[in-house]
């Protein structure tokens, strides 16, 4: 394990007090780095502990800096700074103070899932197969939406200091892009992964490209849903089962994993940085592929897990794993489960472990995770 880090959001260093939130990650909790927010989603945090004057905080999304304007001229989509932010930069005091407490500085960058940027530019947004659109999720296929994530990694290596840029939600949505409240779901699981895909113009393009009949495509996909509803109870297929009926859902399948990966490959030459990904239970609904990303990546990051196994941490080379974990109950028992999860994937050789995070953590959860770095270094001498 050669790095410790916890996931911060800026606001909660600063309304704390920097030196102050940053003496206290280094120095008690003995931790290496921090891996502060600087995009993020919509935000509705309770904290777990008093960080003055509140004990919530609210946001919509945005960035979290102010933004390099020159970089974004290749995209007609344009940065959009957080309410909270105003015009300050905390993410250039807080990459100071990092320096003057030997913290090293990773950036973590939530791509997709921006609802603000939906709002200001629907041509962006992911359309299901219906046709309707999503309001928080932008298309990883759409030419603007790429191009603007590139410009975000770009101005973030180049203005800041960071050793680690973090990417997270940088492909599909892995969940249902628009809820019909009004209506029956459609509940099984192939059903759920045919309505979390898009079907925008941008990825309906790039099937036609790849000789994939879109049209018929989205013709197939609404008779099975639409089946599933219609039926008193409701008739189930395994997805398995699904694709190995129907050629053309597979090869679409293989197109956004492809994409997905050319993205990837993009935002790594322009970045100057470490480039980590973030991999989830649901990374095959969200078209990610390692096999077709390693190559254009340092590294991998669990979503955090409660406990880690070795048998979760095989498939990629270890030497490339960062393993994360939630420190508080119900996802962390107690302070002896959090000790031994990070041991383990400690000796499984993760290059590295974080935890989540600052703000929302108690007290009493911070001290497990003072525990749990300092056994898993112990032991690994």
């Amino acid at each position: 394990m050669k790095e410790a880090f916890i996931w911060c959001y800026p606001w909660d260093l600063e309304e704390e007090g920097l030196d102050s939130s940053l003496a206290r990650i280094s120095g008690e909790l003995g931790l290496d780095a921090i891996s502060v927010a600087a995009t993020h989603g919509d935000i509705a945090e309770l904290r777990s502990r008093y960080i003055a004057p509140n004990h919530s905080f609210v946001t919509t999304s945005g960035v979290a800096f102010q933004p390099d304007a020159g970089r974004y001229s290749g995209s007609r989509i344009r940065p959009h700074a957080a309410p909270w932010l105003k015009s300050r930069n905390p993410l250039a005091r807080i990459a100071e103070a990092a320096e003057r407490h030997r913290l090293a500085l990773r950036l973590n960058m939530v791509c997709n899932d921006m609802p603000a940027i939906v709002q200001r530019h629907p041509h962006a947004a992911c359309v299901n197969v219906f046709g309707n659109a999503s309001g928080r999720w932008m298309c990883p296929s759409n030419p603007d939406a790429r191009e603007f994530l590139a410009a975000l990694v770009e101005d973030l290596s180049a203005n800041y200091p960071a050793r680690t840029i973090e990417l997270e939600a940088f492909a599909f949505s892995p969940r249902r892009l628009v809820d019909y409240h009004a209506s029956r779901q459609p509940d099984d699981d192939t059903a759920r992964a045919l309505m979390s895909w898009c079907f925008c113009a941008a990825c309906r393009q790039r099937a036609r490209d790849a000789g994939i009949d879109a049209d018929a495509l989205v013709a197939n996909i609404r008779e099975r849903i639409i089946r599933q509803t219609e039926a008193p109870a409701a008739p189930t297929t395994s997805f398995d089962a699904y694709l190995a009926e129907q050629p053309q859902v597979a090869a679409f399948i293989r197109l956004r994993a492809e994409t997905i990966a050319s993205l990837v490959e993009t935002l790594r030459t322009r970045a100057r940085k470490r480039l980590i990904l973030h991999h989830s239970p649901m990374a095959q609904r969200e078209g990610i592929e390692p096999s077709l990303l390693d190559s254009h990546c340092d590294g991998w990051i669990t979503t955090p897990p409660s406990t880690v196994s070795r048998a979760q941490l095989t498939g990629i080379d270890m030497g490339r794993r960062e393993a994360a974990f939630f420190c508080w109950p119900p996802m962390c028992k107690d302070g002896p489960a959090l000790v031994s999860a990070v041991h383990e994937a400690s000796q499984a050789g993760c290059l590295a472990v974080g935890f989540a995070h600052y703000g929302a953590a108690p007290l009493a959860s911070l001290e497990w995770i003072r525990q749990a770095v300092r056994y898993a270094r112990r032991e690994a001498y």
